[in-house]
Parts: C-alpha cells; sequence; structure tokens
C-alpha cells in the first residue's frame, strides 16, 4: 500500500499565519464602523477618507512610506525575538541609543568624507541598537533574568542616557531638547530631492534600509543555519537543548540582530529626517512594532502587510480632524491588536489539542 502524504506549501503556511490579522482587521473595521454612526459619521465615507489621505497625493505616499519603513524596522525587531521564544519590549530605548549612536557618529566625523561619514553614521544606529539589545539577551542567557523585565528597565536607562548627554558641551545645543546638527555629509537626502512631487514629506532614501533589513529577516531566518535555531529554540527550546543548539548564543545574538533592526530607525530619524537628535521623537514607535509583529505572525511578509495597515491608520488621524475625535484610531488600532492575539490564542490552543489527540 502507497500512503501519500500531504505537505503544506510554504504559501498555505503563510496564509494560515496571517490569518488571525485578517480576521482581526475585519473585527476592527467592523467596531469602528460601529462607533463612527456613534459619531454620525458614515462609516465608509470615513474609511475612504482615510485610505486617500496615504494614496491620494504624492505627499501622503511619502508619509506613508516613511512610516512604513518605521514600523517594518520596529516590528522586524519584535519578530526576531519572538522567533526566538523572547518578547523584546526595548525597542524604544534600541532606537534612543541607536539614534544617538549615529548622532554623535554625525557630529565627530562632520569634516569626513560624506560617503564615509555616512556608511560610518548607519553602522553606528545598528551597533547602538544591537549593544542596547544584547545586553538583555546576555542576561538572559547567563542568569534567566527576563527578558521583559530587563528590557523595560533598558528603556528608563536610555531615556535618562539621552537627557544626559544632551547637556554634554558639543553634543548638546542651546536648545535642550536636542544635539547639535549632524554633519552635512551625514544626511540621507529626501525623495523630494529627486522628484519634486514628494515636495513637504519627510520622505527620504532610508526606506531602503529598512526593505533590506526585511529581506535579510527572510533570507536570515530562511536560508541560515543562525535562523534555523532560532526557530528550534522559539518552537521547542527543550528540544534545541538536547539537539546541542547553543542557546546562550543564540539568545543573545537573536536580541542584538532585534536591537540592530530597531537601532536603524534612527538613520531615518536622525539622519534622514531631523538632522539631529531629539528626545521624545521616536516615543511609541518602539512599543507600535509589538502590534506590528503580533498582526504579522512574526513572519517577514506579515510584518511589512502589519506596518502597512498601522502606517495607513496613524496617517489617516488628519483625515478624521473634525469628523471624530483622533483617537478613534488608536481605538481601532487596538482593537484589531486584541483580535489579533485572542485568535492567534485560540488557534494555537487549538494545534496542541489536535496534536494530543493524535
Amino acid at each position: 500500500m502507497v500512503s501519500i502524504v500531504r505537505r503544506d506549501s510554504s504559501f498555505c503556511r503563510f496564509a494560515l499565519a496571517l490569518a488571525p490579522g485578517a480576521v482581526a482587521l475585519a473585527v476592527g473595521l467592523a467596531a469602528g464602523a460601529a462607533v463612527l454612526v456613534g459619531f454620525g459619521v458614515h462609516p465608509l465615507r470615513a474609511y475612504f477618507d482615510i485610505i486617500n489621505e496615504s494614496f491620494g497625493s504624492a505627499y501622503g505616499l511619502g508619509q506613508l512610506l516613511q512610516k512604513v519603513s518605521q514600523l517594518t524596522l520596529s516590528g522586524l525587531a519584535v519578530a526576531l525575538a519572538f522567533r526566538a521564544g523572547l518578547f523584546n519590549i526595548g525597542g524604544e530605548g534600541q532606537i534612543v541609543v541607536g539614534s544617538l549612536a549615529g548622532a554623535a557618529v554625525g557630529l565627530a566625523g562632520a569634516r569626513w568624507p560624506a560617503p564615509l561619514l555616512l556608511s560610518a553614521a548607519i553602522v553606528a544606529c545598528a551597533l547602538g541598537g544591537a549593544l542596547w539589545g544584547a545586553i538583555p539577551g546576555a542576561l538572559k542567557a547567563v542568569t534567566g533574568a527576563h527578558e521583559v523585565i530587563v528590557t523595560i528597565m533598558m528603556n528608563f536607562i536610555a531615556y535618562g542616557l539621552a537627557q544626559w548627554l544632551l547637556t554634554v558641551p558639543g553634543f548638546g545645543s542651546a536648545n535642550p531638547v536636542h544635539t547639535a546638527p549632524i554633519g552635512p555629509g551625514a544626511a540621507i537626502a529626501r525623495l523630494s530631492e529627486t522628484w519634486g512631487v514628494f515636495a513637504g514629506s519627510t520622505a527620504n532614501w532610508s526606506f531602503l534600509l529598512a526593505a533590506g533589513a526585511l529581506l535579510a529577516y527572510w533570507a536570515l531566518l530562511r536560508h541560515s543555519r543562525f535562523g534555523f535555531e532560532v526557530r528550534v529554540l522559539g518552537d521547542d527550546p527543550l528540544a534545541a537543548r538536547y539537539g546541542a543548539v547553543p542557546v546562550g548564543a543564540i539568545l543573545t545574538g537573536a536580541m542584538a540582530l532585534s536591537g540592530a533592526f530597531a537601532g536603524l530607525i534612527g538613520a531615518d530619524v536622525v539622519l534622514g529626517t531631523q538632522h539631529y537628535f531629539e528626545s521624545g521623537y521616536t516615543a511609541g514607535l518602539g512599543f507600535q512594532g509589538i502590534a506590528v509583529a503580533l498582526f504579522g505572525g512574526a513572519r517577514a511578509g506579515g510584518v511589512l502587510a502589519g506596518a502597512l495597515i498601522f502606517a495607513v491608520l496613524l496617517n489617516g488621524k488628519v483625515a478624521l480632524a473634525g469628523q471624530a475625535p483622533p483617537y478613534l484610531l488608536d481605538v481601532l488600532a487596538a482593537v484589531i491588536l486584541l483580535a489579533t492575539v485572542s485568535l492567534a490564542a485560540l488557534a494555537s490552543r487549538s494545534a496542541l489539542l489536535k496534536r494530543h489527540l493524535e
């Protein structure tokens, strides 16, 4: 007798991973529609205005592209840790330290040749975030300290470090909330300098860093030994230990790479938008990455989809002005996130029950 074993394709696994997010989006839109009706606003009209704000003009597209880039990097910072069985809540601090490092190099190397200075500043952003992520990973590996507690504490340390550095002569400025401007050679050009239709938009070429990071994340997990060991550790820690996976190195490395993804947001903000570090400018981005990663099931395509959806919601606040309270879209995003987490938990329990029954 010949038995045929059906194997799920990569596409099917990807679709199943995104299913909770898709259903959650529908639930969130339905809940948002009910609230809009309560405010006397036609839901379809409001949703059209929200979408049109992002896709109806070159300026809107530019702003959307920048938000998608930032949320993609923030989502990857959480997703990679998820795949290793870790919960990285330290994105906020990693973004701050990465931004500070980029600003420091941009200031110190103001006289360097532009290509060298820009490259060094981008690498500094990634390394700063990686360092801030590696510390909780190493503590987890060596002492067993819970990464959630440690990353939260590291966020506060990063905030304090930023406030102190802003008082250091030569690094701070007359304005107590931001540093002195970086050297011109460290600046990433805005899209409007190439295409005038993006005039007024802060979108810049750093979106290529986010695209590269997304591709690297996919390739790392699917086509490298490190990625395989990350997935094994996240799926079954006991099997990973018995399988001679270097657990300590994987924990530290996964958190370091997560931090590097977060730190690259500093390249967009410091090098491409502000041209200086500003305290509080990126507040909330690290936590938004948690929503993006959860929505996308910690998969590369899912992270991109989540970043796009949440970026549209963030952009749409302007469109709702005068129609409904701007916090309505925050509520909508929260409903989508809660529905995603609930559905993912139900799917996980269902799969576990099926495994036991088999």
